[in-house]
């Protein structure tokens, strides 16, 4: 079964949204969601998978509107081994439909803030869009794998069992006063055929004022960047 053991300490919370602007070249928007903890206090003990789906306080753990790449996550867990997983909603209250997830790594034996780059052909970035939820599958007694906090941040579980693959859909029970302790950074996933600005499809990406904003990014191989949203 999942247990959780600690007691409240301080709380360190790395979870900002930056905005990359280069002269001369694309303007993307980069975004980190989820919150990490120098000072996280649960211990996991099990194989489980746990997904945040509300906070009282702090970054969300929801992804936001528009399509984007998870190109890297980070966790101050230790011990055991974790892997990012994201899920999002059904249509059924409870469950889940797992739509990404990373290699499984061997967390370090000692706290401190690791940072695994989602960039290889084995483990490439993820695709998700708004409304998606960051969690992650943990497997061994991992230290420090979420944060004592209070009511209203909330998460899920499932298991106990293996990972559940891409495409799983997994019925979870839902509990509260915790805060996993991972981050994922965003970048947008940008069109690559002028089809995909028409019919308001400009707008899911969150990066461009409007139709022809798109288009020109489209048709100048990058060279024209986004506008900015509208």
């Amino acid at each position: 079964m999942i247990r959780f053991r600690g007691a409240w300490l301080g709380v360190l919370t790395v979870a900002l949204s930056t905005m990359v602007l280069a002269a001369g070249a694309l303007a993307t928007t980069t975004v980190t969601i989820g919150q990490t903890f120098a000072n996280a206090n649960s211990i996991c003990t099990g194989d489980f998978s746990l997904v945040q789906t509300a906070v009282s306080t702090g970054a969300s753990y929801t992804v936001p509107s528009g399509n984007w790449n998870i190109t890297s996550w980070d966790t101050y867990a230790s011990g055991g081994s974790m892997g990012l997983m994201v899920v999002r909603p059904t249509a059924t209250p409870g469950s889940y439909t797992v739509v990404g997830e990373s290699q499984v790594q061997t967390l370090a034996a000692a706290s401190a803030l690791q940072t695994f780059n989602l960039n290889t052909v084995t483990d490439p970035p993820i695709a998700v869009q708004g409304g998606d939820l960051l969690g992650f599958w943990a497997t061994g007694e991992t230290q420090g794998c979420a944060l004592v906090s209070g009511p209203g941040d909330t998460y899920v579980f499932g298991g106990p069992g293996p990972e559940p693959s891409v495409g799983t859909v997994i019925s979870t029970s839902s509990q509260d006063a915790r805060l996993l302790d991972i981050s994922a950074t965003l970048t947008p996933a940008l069109p690559t055929m002028e089809d995909a600005c028409k019919d308001g499809g400009w707008q899911s990406f969150g990066v461009f004022k409007n139709q022809g904003d798109c288009v020109s990014f489209v048709a100048t191989d990058a060279k024209n960047p986004p506008g900015g949203p509208a």
